[in-house]
This record gives structure tokens, sequence and C-alpha cells, in this order.
């Protein structure tokens, strides 16, 4: 009678271990979904004052680009490890583009003159077409 009354209640050891009868487990974290480690967001270097400085700089040896800025010569220096193990180091330099000059504009008098001349062109040309009388011609169709 105690072993019927304990198998009802689901405590009777000999009963076969089901999902119902189950306490609620934590399901494990499969190893893909482990977490991992960030990589620090930021540009890896330093400031150098030459390119020697930053041709014998350490750098991380992932192929990871490591920048060194040359602030008094204006250049900023990159190196990284190449597939093959030798190291690349670019140089990139800032070229200052000389300023346009400003235009010239035209001054008042200037203006005042070309439009004097404009007028007695246009004067000369209207009292020209004046004096000859329109000549109208026949059209051939």
């Amino acid at each position: 009678m105690y072993q019927q009354t304990q198998a009802q209640n689901g405590y009777y050891p000999y009963t076969p271990y089901t999902a119902a009868t189950a306490p609620m487990m934590r399901p494990e974290i499969p190893a893909y979904m482990m977490p991992q480690t960030a990589v620090p967001a930021g540009l890896k270097g330093r400031p150098v004052s030459s390119f020697e400085e930053a041709r014998v700089a350490q750098i991380d040896l992932d192929g990871s680009i490591s920048i060194f800025p040359d602030l008094g010569n204006k250049k900023i220096y990159t190196k990284r490890i190449n597939a093959d193990g030798t190291a690349a180091l670019q140089t990139y330099s800032l070229d200052m583009q000389p300023v346009e000059a400003v235009p010239e504009y035209a001054t008042k008098e200037e203006i005042a003159e070309l439009k004097q001349t404009l007028e007695s062109i246009i004067s000369k040309l209207q009292s020209a077409t004046a004096a000859q009388p329109a000549q109208k011609t026949a059209l051939n169709f």
C-alpha cells in the first residue's frame, strides 16, 4: 500500500524518470554559444616623432594595423604584419594645396565705361538698321 501511494505521487524510487516528473532544469549552454572576449574599440598605435621611431615600434602579430601619427612632420605611418611574417610600413603625408587667389572684381568705374560703350554700339546699330529699308523677299515654295 505504501508503494502504491508513493508511486501515485511520483516519489516511488523504481518508477521511470519521465519528463513530467522531472524537475525543471536549466538547459546547458552549448560550447559554441559561450561569450567571447570583445576586441577593444579604438586604434592601436601611439604618437611618434620620426619615421625611424615608427619603424622600430613593436606591434601586435595578429595582422591588425597600428597607426603612428607624426604631428611634427605632418605624416602618419601605418604598420602591420603580412601573412608571410614581414612587416609592412606605409607613410601618408599631408600636402597643403596653395589657396587660390581671390578673383579680381570689376570696379564701378569699369562697369560704367563698359555700359557706355555698349550703349553707343547699340545706338549705332539701331540707326544703321533704321536707315536701310527692310526689303521683303519673296518666298519660293
